[in-house]
């Protein structure tokens, strides 16, 4: 295997391509994009240790979206047979690609699920295309999110204040056994009677909006006012520009409280 450094923009692989290497994430972002009705969509921003561009290998088809460097990137290039013998038959890089891969399943379920909330008489679901059309590998302005808590924590006795800087960000308990099944952005601290999930929530892009989605939590999730999770009927819903208020757990008892702010990117 040998390292590839791409520089901010740089297209790393365009929708349509032919598929001949995946890519380990070494440093750095990438957006991945779709092109629908002429113009880009995001559908996720990935981060250091994702792999991108090796279902390719697999199906051997063309490649189903485009991958574009954010920043200063560095990526190590996997061939076919290096995929075969370096992630599928390395136990660690096999069980961290299988839960990132088993994530990205769950984000697809998930813009499935806000695209027939959008319109629930379609039987088929439909993105709403906002983004400008792409042009250069540039997918235009994604919008800025950032997550803070409103209370300190009720473990940590500290205020909680992160930036979002991938997509999908997952939300969780901390504190229990590392699983690649369970891999979270932001772990949170919880004590008895737990109200926040292993695998909890997460925030989520697609087509330049922000959205939050339960990840089949235990106790649901709050979104200005929605309740989500499995027994609520709804598993989706969009976030507003500005301030947004999140609850992870129960709607009423839960100290997990969040303002979940969303502006237009630069």
């Amino acid at each position: 295997m040998h390292k590839k450094i791409c520089k901010s923009g740089e297209v790393i692989f365009r929708e349509g391509d032919e598929s001949t290497e995946a890519y380990w994430i070494i440093s750095g972002r990438v957006d991945i994009t779709i092109r629908s009705g002429g113009v880009g969509l995001a559908v996720a921003r990935l981060g250091p240790g994702e792999i991108i561009g090796e279902m390719g290998l697999i199906d051997n088809k063309p490649r189903s979206a485009t991958a574009t460097a954010l920043g200063p990137t560095e990526l190590e290039v996997i061939t076919e047979e290096e995929f075969e013998k370096d992630v599928l038959q390395q136990p660690a890089r096999l069980w961290t690609y299988l839960g990132r891969l088993f994530e990205r399943l769950r984000a697809t379920d998930t813009l499935l699920e806000l695209a027939r909330a959008r319109h629930p008489a379609s039987a088929a679901p439909v993105v709403t295309p906002t983004l400008p059309p792409l042009s250069g590998g540039e997918s235009g302005p994604e919008p800025v999110v950032s997550l803070t808590s409103v209370l300190p924590n009720p473990v940590t006795a500290k205020l909680i204040s992160v930036k979002v800087d991938r997509f999908p960000f997952r939300i969780g308990r901390a504190g229990d056994k590392w699983s690649p099944f369970f891999q979270n952005e932001l772990s949170i601290p919880d004590g008895k009677p737990l109200q926040v999930s292993r695998q909890h929530a997460s925030i989520d892009n697609g087509g330049g909006k922000c959205f939050v989605s339960d990840r089949g939590s235990r106790m649901g999730t709050m979104v200005n006012g929605v309740q989500l999770g499995v027994r609520a009927g709804a598993m989706v819903a969009e976030l507003k520009a500005g301030d947004n208020t999140v609850i992870f757990g129960h709607a009423v008892s839960s100290p997990h409280r969040y303002t979940v702010n969303v502006s237009a990117g630069r």
